[in-house]
């Protein structure tokens, strides 16, 4: 941290800078995704006027996101190592037609990223929270925000440098220049 002020023996009272350490600490972050499935008794659906995040719904919505998923973390076991989260985006869950109700919607799915300040095993992470969820009848952090069974069952959670590197891989016909550079910033023992 850098300070900027009189120095304190300064006979002039010239500006002086004092350095401060501070300490880093790293940061490991992870995708996780489920379903929202309803806020109270009405139902997160996915639609074109979802995207424009301009409307008063759109940020009410994000809001009870971010508020509902802060608290499933912080009421975790994980709540000590626990910096934040983001929402990275939403993605489609098509739900087929109900032959009793005749409805067919698509559910959203929502994509956060999960930073820790201590490396966790992802299948522990998915345990507890789907453990959590169960026992708060599929309340995200018992809010009013809902999922299912079926949507706790599907939530997913990955190492975000693993993600980044699938998709660069998938994409990439060159990949091999990525392991080189890799190569260069391990530093030798």
């Amino acid at each position: 941290m850098l300070e900027y002020g009189a120095g304190p023996a300064s006979p002039s009272n010239q500006p002086y800078f004092k350095i401060t350490e501070k300490k880093l600490s790293a940061t490991f972050t992870y995708t996780f995704s489920i379903q929202a499935l309803r806020i109270r008794s009405y139902p997160v659906k996915y639609d074109k006027d979802f995207l424009n995040d301009t409307t008063d719904h759109f940020e009410h919505l994000v809001h009870t996101l971010y508020d509902a998923f802060d608290r499933m973390v912080m009421q975790s076991d994980f709540r000590d190592v626990y910096n934040g989260i983001q929402l990275a985006n939403f993605s489609v869950n098509k739900i087929p037609e109900n032959k009793e109700t005749k409805l067919a919607y698509d559910n959203l799915i929502v994509n956060f990223l999960l930073q820790l300040s201590k490396k966790s095993n992802e299948k522990r992470l998915q345990e507890v929270f789907k453990r959590q969820l169960r026992l708060s009848n599929y309340s995200i952090g018992g809010t009013d925000l809902y999922t299912t069974q079926s949507g706790a069952d599907s939530l997913v959670i990955m190492d975000y440098l693993y993600v980044i590197l699938l998709h660069f891989f998938e994409r990439s016909s060159n990949w091999l220049s990525l392991l080189s550079g890799l190569a260069v910033c391990i530093p030798s023992a």
